[in-house]
């Protein structure tokens, strides 16, 4: 029978055609590539077309030796293939092979030279390498066969050494662009020799500048951007796991991250790839344990730095993760008895990794640092941890180390006894031995000793552990303790000094007055600490107005803003005092009446946070934030949900034209320019309720806003529709972006200003990108048929005048594929179709294709999916132009075309999904 099994194929029972012995070389090829086509006939020693002529009867034929899907040609089973016919293969086929190898995998990648920036749009560009992806692979794929079972070629001796020799040769001295080049054939080299893979990657890391560092960089392109290090970290862990490997994979690895660029911005770096291999719990190599310990600590002694990172990564914890590492496509790594992995085998993992930390700590501040954070993870035995640090405390003389170090044991403490019912909180007796430490580390300055306490977080060592609000509580009780003592044995000097100290120095202020500070101490202490020229210090006076104020009120801080006047302690002075007053119509009326300096002083810094007036006072303080030239700011509070209703809509309206005209912020982050977003949306949502407000004022505030609203909840909707009602706005959006035709003999002057052209260019396109509202369309959804016609004559009739006429109807074509569908079911529209067919304008119908095509989107697929969602698609648009192809030929013509272009894109992706299985 033709399929019994072990029956030889017929194409392998004779002496086979130099073509398929090429073949075979190949691996695979894209016919339509100069480069393929060349070394294909290079190594069949004839004319390509020769070649093709004598592989083309094998092609598709009973339990062939070759596929060919599309443009690609490839064997079928590289490895059957090579075991029928490498007896075949003669001493100048392997030679030509080897020249072919270098030639190919040699070549240098174009795009290396190009800006990272650019790289993504190589192909845009016209750059592409010499050689298919596809042809790189098979000659990589044949290096690991002749690797394997290079005994097969009888008449080479040497062949199996081939693959280490050219292996060794590609990679001998490579430069940065080699390196760069052949990132995606890694796997296919380490697999084929390793011994030379590897050889070659330590001698680029022994150089001073290591050519391999180019791995490490990154192409931008937001999306598209991409990083070229991922194939080296998949080579390198699919050779780990093989213990013979294994060492010496883990000492190239430990050498890459100390060269490596961190943070990684799209995939992880050497320190992850060994970690995943030296996991205790999930070791992603055939080593054992004792093999892995081995090895560490060569890397402790060669590469410090990178082992004790490496420790700290494969030291178990509460939520470790794993990814598994690649196993080899080819080599059998596997041992015949694998460690198994037990809680006992992890327990002494983690008692040899505690022993080397220990070792390795010492006396660095920055590594003890570290540890402490991990102290749960090195129980049950913490003796010698906590030995190691107290020796390490009486050695630390750096003031800035021993401060770091004390806060972090305070962090500790509070950390595990905040939680003392939870599984991995340390036992008292250690925390109290901690404790005793972080004490010792306490500094001798009394007033850093309390100054902690007046940051905005407090983690307290000894918290009660029943809660927030008890903690809170304790943490206000120790504030005012510590404030009031400061106070009481240095005074005001001694008050200023710990505010110098500390982060917020406000709480200092809030401390002191609700420690009862006595009427007079207050004064003084308020007009010290206002009156200096320090920030924090001043904060004192913030924290003690503010108190102070919700309990002496009105008259107390009328008082206090007559005596900074009256014995002229400065705006400087005024403008603290005023600040710590609550934001609201009493404390502006104040700044009101002192005016000037104080009043612009004011307005420009003022904390829009905290304003939560009503009525008439929200609106002076948005016309005081636009005056003060802060606009953007004022719409925080034009734009919040509770303020609708409460503010003129002639003020939102002027909020968002002055907002519109003022730059944005370097220091703008990314959650500004969200909530910005945010604003500017609500406050148009709320005067869309209004019937006070002029259509058109929407419109131009819609056009300086459109980057703003095109990806929010509240699209530019009145300028769309507007563009719709308005054929003049049509040609004047159209001819910010085109030139008129050469056709039309029109010729316009240059504008004044390029670059703000080129800015309203930029936007119009964009505009008619979103345009989808058709002229004539109803609420219903409907459209009237004769208000569309009008709009479209109008419009082209204008574009013609403006020269503009083939872009216009394109432009047209693009709005009314936004479409709904008819009344009989079917899409367009039947006034679209009408529309269509009544102008039959080649560039309207053309544009109505891409605008559809374009309005498709993104798909998702499974990766055998192929082109069924194309197919899918192309059956619907077929079934709607054969239904309404006798009273609308032109629009039915323009479905026909849809759809042969997604059978096209059908017959793309399966030929895609299929040649995805090739490799």
């Amino acid at each position: 029978m033709e399929s019994a099994p072990g029956r030889i194929p017929t194409w392998a029972e004779t002496t086979p055609p130099k073509a398929l012995l090429a073949a075979l070389l190949a691996g695979g090829w894209i016919e339509t590539s100069e480069g393929d086509r060349a070394r294909l006939a290079e190594l069949a020693d004839q004319p390509y077309d020769t070649a093709i002529g004598n592989l083309t009867p094998l092609a598709g034929a009973f339990d062939s030796p070759l596929q060919k899907v599309g443009e690609a040609w490839r064997i079928s089973s590289p490895s059957d293939a090579w075991i029928l016919l490498a007896h075949h293969i003669t001493p100048a086929d392997l030679d030509r092979f080897e020249n072919v190898a270098q030639a190919v995998l040699g070549a240098p990648d174009p795009r290396f030279d190009m800006e990272p920036g650019d790289r993504w749009m190589a192909n845009i560009h016209g750059v592409h390498p010499s050689y298919s992806g596809l042809l790189r692979h098979g000659v990589g794929q044949v290096l690991i066969l002749l690797a394997l079972w290079g005994s097969k070629v009888r008449t080479v001796a040497d062949a199996p050494r081939r693959a280490d020799a050219i292996v060794a040769r590609l990679l001998r001295d490579a430069d940065a662009q080699r390196w760069w080049s052949l990132s995606g054939d890694f796997r296919l080299l380490a697999e084929a020799s390793p011994n030379a893979f590897l050889t070659a990657i330590e001698d680029s890391l022994d150089q001073n500048d290591p050519p391999i560092a180019a791995l490490f960089g990154h192409d931008d392109g937001g999306v598209f951007g991409q990083e070229h290090l991922s194939d080296l970290m998949w080579a390198l862990e699919s050779l780990a796991w093989s213990p013979d490997w294994m060492p010496r994979v883990t000492n190239v690895l430990a050498r890459l991250d100390a060269i490596d660029v961190k943070p990684r911005k799209y995939i992880n770096g050497p320190m992850n790839s060994l970690r995943e291999v030296h996991l205790l719990w999930s070791p992603q190599t055939y080593a054992t344990q004792e093999q892995r310990i081995r090895a560490l600590d060569v890397v402790r002694k060669r590469e410090p730095a990178t082992a004790w990172k490496l420790m700290l990564g494969v030291l178990p914890s509460g939520h470790d993760t794993s990814s598994p590492s690649p196993l080899p496509r080819w080599r059998d790594f596997s041992i015949d008895k694998p460690e198994l992995v037990t809680w006992n085998l992890i327990g002494r993992g983690v008692a040899k990794i505690r022993e080397r930390l220990i070792a390795d700590v010492g006396v660095d501040p920055q590594r003890w640092l570290v540890l402490l954070d991990r102290l749960g993870d090195l129980s049950p035995d913490l003796s010698s941890v906590l030995e190691a640090l107290d020796v390490a405390e009486s050695t630390v003389t750096d003031d800035g180390d021993r401060a770091a170090l004390w806060e972090k044991l305070r962090r500790v403490l509070h950390h595990h006894r905040a939680f003392p019912d939870a599984e991995w909180s340390l036992p008292e007796d250690v925390l109290t031995r901690l404790e005793v430490v972080y004490e010792r580390f306490a500094p001798k300055n009394p007033l850093a000793c309390v100054a902690w306490l007046f940051n905005g977080s407090v983690a307290l060592p000894k918290p009660p552990g029943t809660g927030w609000r008890d903690e809170q509580h304790e943490v206000e009780v120790a504030r005012k303790d510590a404030a009031q003592a400061v106070f009481n044995n240095g005074g005001v000097p001694a008050v200023l000094g710990l505010a110098r100290l500390a982060d917020s120095a406000g709480y200092i202020g809030k401390a002191l007055y609700e420690s009862g500070v006595s009427t007079i101490d207050l004064e003084s202490l308020v007009e010290a600490a206002v009156r200096s020229g320090d920030a924090r210090e001043r904060a004192v006076a913030h924290g003690l107005i503010a108190t102070a104020f919700q309990d002496r009120k009105q008259s107390w801080a009328m008082s206090l803003i007559a005596k900074a006047r009256t014995e002229s302690w400065g705006d400087d002075a005024l403008m603290a005092i005023l600040r710590a007053l609550p934001a609201g119509r009493w404390t502006w009326d104040r700044v009101a009446e002192l005016g000037g300096n104080i009043l612009t002083t004011y307005w420009r810094s003022a904390p829009v946070f905290w304003i939560d007036e009503a009525g008439d006072d929200m609106a002076y303080a948005v016309r005081q934030l636009i005056d003060a030239g802060r606009a953007r700011h004022a719409l925080a509070l034009t734009g919040r949900r509770g303020n609708k209703g409460r503010l003129p809509s002639a003020l939102m309206l002027e909020a968002l034209e002055q907002a519109a005209r003022q730059p944005v912020g370097n220091s703008e982050d990314g959650n500004e320019a969200t909530m910005f977003q945010h604003y500017v949306t609500e406050t148009l949502t709320e005067l869309d309720t209004r019937e006070d407000v002029d259509r058109n004022v929407l419109v131009t505030l819609e056009w300086n806003y459109l980057r703003v609203l095109e990806h929010s909840r509240r699209p530019a909707k009145v300028l769309l529709s507007a563009l719709s009602e308005q054929p003049k706005l049509f040609i004047e959006m159209l001819s910010a972006v085109f030139k008129a035709s050469v056709e039309s003999e029109i010729e316009e002057p240059e504008p004044s200003d390029p670059e703000q052209a080129h800015a309203v260019a930029r936007k119009a396109f964009r505009l008619f990108e979103l345009w989808n509202h058709i002229p004539g369309r109803r609420d219903d959804s409907t459209i009237d048929g004769e208000a569309l016609e009008t709009w479209i004559k109008e419009a082209r009739a204008l574009a013609k005048a403006v020269g503009r006429l083939d872009v216009a109807d394109s432009k047209i074509g693009q709005m009314l594929s936004a479409s709904p569908q008819g009344v009989d079911g079917n899409w367009p529209a039947e006034a679209v179709r009408n529309a269509l067919d009544l102008f039959r304008s080649k560039s309207m119908l053309e544009g109505f294709r891409v605008g559809k095509a374009n309005r498709h989107g993104f798909t998702t697929r499974m990766p055998g999916d192929g082109g069924n969602l194309e197919r899918y698609e192309a059956a619907k648009y077929r079934g709607w132009a054969e239904a309404i192809v006798f009273d609308h030929p032109y629009t039915a013509k323009a479905l026909h075309e849809l759809a042969d272009n997604y059978d096209s894109h059908a017959k793309r992706e399966d030929e895609d999904a299929e040649q995805r299985d090739w490799f």
